[in-house]
């Protein structure tokens, strides 16, 4: 019966061994894919920004459903790995607001999670959703 036992732990403690494994390579995974961002000074024009023109729903490549106000503008005051990012305010999944960066490729093309690694994905919304203007802070 003990070596039962001891065979029991043995193999639990292999199976803890390789989860513990796992889940260390996906955490790691992860943070590879945190955001380096930086601030951008104020240009003497003002900072280029992203006006939504209309409210907009854009899903991402998982589960996450992003609402844009009409309205809403989001500021290029900082830039992600080298990428200027305009950031402002979105609605996630109907639940919270949230502060949230987007890159922009023209043509009402936006890139949500830009640099991100595997939770960057590109969307083209409507035609004349998006006006580009410029602010001063």
């Amino acid at each position: 019966m003990t070596n039962e036992k001891s065979l029991r732990f043995e193999s639990l403690g292999k199976i803890e061994m390789k989860l513990s494994y796992w889940a260390s390579l996906f955490l790691l995974a992860l943070g590879g894919c945190a955001a380096t961002i930086e601030p951008i000074p104020q240009p003497e024009s003002g900072y280029s920004a992203l006006r939504f023109r209309q409210a907009a729903q854009v899903r991402d490549h998982s589960i996450n459903i992003y609402i844009f106000s009409a309205g809403s503008t989001f500021v290029n005051d900082r830039k992600e790995k080298d990428m200027p990012v305009y950031c402002g305010p979105a609605t996630i999944n109907d639940a919270q607001t949230y502060t949230v960066c987007l890159g922009y490729k023209g043509d009402d093309t936006i890139i949500i999670g830009p640099r991100a690694g595997f939770k960057e994905v590109t969307r083209t919304l409507p035609s004349g959703t998006l006006e580009e203007v410029k602010v001063k802070m």
